[in-house]
């Protein structure tokens, strides 16, 4: 086995007008296993979300649709599922989940949030039955088991079901007999191997640090409370030990120490600790080091250009030029497109043109540093934002004993 890959199964979901609305996400221990090889379900469940959510990308696996993925009464009770976004994943209960006040309460709470609901491999029995009406009010979606049933019990227990609320997805469709039938019958959605075998994917594991650094940019670009930041950084202490050593450095220039991720952002605010995150995902300890020349190179690079924005160009957008800085060896950090990693981490339209492009004052910025790194002739790009070569020496100057001033404390 290649303990550098990863996967993940998927399955697609079709409407009544065979138009794909989403993938069921499926568990995989190995890229020729055909089928869930579980062990413990709770690890099994987190794993596939986590596949999901750093290593492959929701918009990788499903398009503009839904990720269904399966939870267990301790998946929903975690705090870890709210990590999931809400417009994007519909949330099957699965059908051996004790229905209990606990329960019901979550689901309450997490419906609140937006989340949406489906009851997984439902079969008709009197217990079934009897749980289903105490969720009733929270599920979307019933899955109906179509496997082992005959053509009369399926249109039976379609005739109760049709007098909930909730839509219907057939579920082991295996023959068109069957299709045909429960599209009769007025089957909402549709699953199956008449339609689609699931097919395994791959990708490369990333250091879980970084993977924690990645998910906490997008919460911060996404504008979310900071509850849910420091809940998020709880999940990583390591990663929160590291970032306050960074902030407290006297590279930081600030007056008290910093106690806490929370403390950190009310006194630097966001846009400064994104910065920050993404410099420590250069020196995370499963790859590169404080002595690495990627690092020094970056973060350099990146302080050029807040110097150089701040004190010479005076304007007021220098976070976005450190953190432009910061983002154009991104790939070569995790090993991904460029495109896709600015995508997921939903940085602003005029970052991603600068850095991908070159476009825009950002690109202008960027483009003088890099090929002033490179002692090319910068002559005609200084014209464009009115640099001297002098100006770029000293800002590159104050770069350097900047960063020496930072590693010496780390």
């Amino acid at each position: 086995m290649d303990l550098n890959k990863t996967f993940i199964g998927r399955q697609p979901i079709l409407d009544e007008n065979s138009k794909l609305v989403g993938y069921e996400l499926l568990f995989r221990k190995s890229g020729d296993a055909t089928k869930a090889e579980i062990n413990d379900p709770f690890t099994a469940i987190i794993e596939t979300l986590v596949n999901a959510l750093d290593y492959f990308g929701i918009d990788v696996l499903v398009g503009n649709g839904y990720g269904f993925i399966n939870v267990n009464k301790r998946v929903l009770m975690s705090p870890i599922i709210e990590l999931l976004p809400s417009k994007r994943f519909i949330l099957e209960i699965l059908e051996d989940v004790t229905i209990d006040k606990e329960l019901i309460e979550r689901l309450e709470d997490l419906r609140s949030n937006g989340y949406l609901f489906a009851l997984d491999d439902f079969i008709f029995k009197q217990f079934n039955i009897n749980a289903l009406k105490n969720v009733e009010p929270f599920i979307d979606i019933i899955k109906v088991d179509l496997l082992n049933i005959s053509e009369e019990e399926i249109i039976r227990n379609t005739k109760y079901l049709k007098k909930t609320n909730c839509f219907l997805l057939a579920e082991k469709v295996e023959n068109r007999e069957q299709y045909e039938l429960c599209k009769f019958l007025g089957y909402d959605y549709f699953q199956g191997f008449y339609f689609e075998k699931p097919e395994t994917l791959e990708a490369r594991k990333i250091d879980p640090q970084r993977m924690g650094i990645l998910r906490l940019i997008n919460l911060i670009n996404r504008d979310s409370n900071i509850k849910k930041i420091v809940d998020t950084f709880n999940l990583y202490p390591d990663l929160s030990v590291n970032l306050l050593k960074f902030i407290n450095s006297a590279a930081f220039y600030l007056r008290n120490e910093v106690k806490s991720i929370q403390h950190a952002i009310s006194l630097i605010g966001m846009k400064k600790l994104l910065n920050w995150l993404i410099m420590l995902s250069y020196v995370s300890k499963n790859n590169f080091g404080l002595d690495s020349p990627l690092f020094q190179m970056v973060a350099v690079k990146a302080k050029t250009m807040e110097i150089l924005c701040s004190d010479y160009l005076k304007r007021s957008d220098c976070d976005s030029a450190f953190l432009a800085g910061l983002l154009s060896n991104i790939d070569v950090l995790f090993s991904m497109p460029k495109e896709r990693l600015l995508n997921e981490i939903s940085v602003s339209e005029e970052i991603k043109r600068g850095v991908l492009h070159y476009e825009g004052f950002i690109g202008e910025l960027l483009k003088i540093v890099e090929q002033s790194d490179k002692e090319e002739d910068i002559t005609e790009i200084e014209n464009n934002l009115g640099l001297t070569l002098e100006q770029i020496t000293d800002a590159k100057l104050k770069s350097y004993k900047w960063f020496y001033t930072l590693i010496r404390e780390l």
